[in-house]
């Protein structure tokens, strides 16, 4: 059932990310030829994508586009929209999950061989949810991006009114995907459509980001704490060091995934499970090396990130001052990270994280 609600998520999206990634590693890129070919299958597949669209688009996708631009332009419309179909959503996608948990105990009572049952617990298809929907829009919008010459009258005016909903949506208190977890791509076209509508609505505003040790609410945390609620971007990593992770090299995803969210930010807020800082210590040294690469590439870099440090669910009240030597040993050691990385880069004028 996804496969039909979301067909601009498969194996196009997927091949195009892995040629996006070929042709940014020059280990992997040998021939000019080899890169002609490449970007040759990355049009190919943007223009299977734009003939899906055309062809063989859900109507409850399309009937849902055209929704969200006639409730886009008021903001309580569009809340009360939003909250609906996440509710409608959220209610099948349990039927779903208690469904298949009745087929799994079913299995279970007729002596099914235990690896079999593992194996089709394994096999549960994740639940149609209200972010498959957006990132779906964003795979049209990069489409017909990609495709502009190709692309009908009335097809023109998705360029303009999808990234106008996303931006509408992220003022309304909707969380935006910015990059594909399930590929580790990041639709750049569609991600920053949405940041220029959004400046062009609120001006050009500070950026906040999070590095968390686990899956947080964080940002209700800080809205409540600092009674703040203006229009504040913030990027979540949604957790890293996680137990649910899975695959050959956790650790690796989560080294990509901190750099990248503490350089889309102006200010990244580490939020520490207790008083425990050495999970985020080995993260943090990573995005520090890949700063100061990027520094040595373009000198005209000039970063300007503040890093602050918070710590969830530390029980003692005096915490604060228990905490003080620790604290000190962090920062010490942040900056031998960060002294012993700028000698490896040549980069004589950075001396403290």
């Amino acid at each position: 059932m996804q496969a039909v609600l979301k067909p601009l998520q498969g194996t196009n999206w997927h091949i195009w990310s892995n040629n996006l990634k070929t042709i940014n590693n020059t280990s992997k890129l040998k021939s000019i030829e080899k890169r002609s070919k490449l970007v040759e299958e990355m049009e190919f597949h943007r223009l299977e994508q734009l003939r899906l669209w055309r062809e063989e688009m859900h109507p409850f996708i399309i009937k849902y586009l055209v929704s969200l631009e006639c409730v886009s332009d008021n903001d309580s419309d569009l809340g009360l929209f939003v909250a609906w179909m996440k509710v409608i959503l959220d209610r099948r996608a349990r039927c779903l999950d208690i469904l298949n948990k009745a087929d799994a105990f079913q299995q279970n009572s007729m002596n099914v061989d235990e690896h079999d049952s593992i194996r089709q617990t394994e096999s549960i298809p994740i639940p149609f949810r209200f972010e498959h929907i957006c990132r779906e829009i964003g795979q049209i919008y990069e489409a017909l991006y990609y495709c502009q010459s190709s692309l009908q009258d009335e097809e023109n005016r998705f360029l303009d009114s999808l990234p106008n909903i996303g931006a509408k949506l992220l003022l309304n208190g909707q969380p935006m995907e910015i990059m594909d977890g399930n590929i580790a791509n990041v639709p750049l076209e569609w991600v920053q459509a949405i940041l220029f509508k959004l400046k062009d609505i609120k001006g050009n505003k500070k950026n906040i980001d999070i590095i968390s040790s686990r899956s947080s609410k964080f940002r209700k945390i800080y809205f409540t704490k600092y009674n703040v609620w203006l229009a504040i971007p913030m990027f979540d990593s949604e957790g890293l060091r996680s137990s649910n992770q899975t695959g050959n090299n956790p650790y690796h995803h989560d080294n990509k995934l901190a750099t990248f969210v503490v350089g889309l930010g102006d200010i990244t807020i580490v939020n520490v499970k207790g008083s425990n800082t050495s999970d985020v210590k080995d993260v943090l040294q990573t995005v520090v090396h890949a700063f100061l690469r990027l520094k040595n590439v373009n000198k005209g870099l000039n970063y300007k990130q503040s890093c602050i440090f918070t710590h969830q669910n530390v029980s003692a009240s005096d915490a604060s001052e228990q905490m003080q030597d620790e604290r000190h040993d962090l920062v010490q050691l942040l900056n031998g990270m960060t002294l012993s990385a700028a000698e490896q880069e040549n980069i004589a004028d950075i001396m403290f994280f």
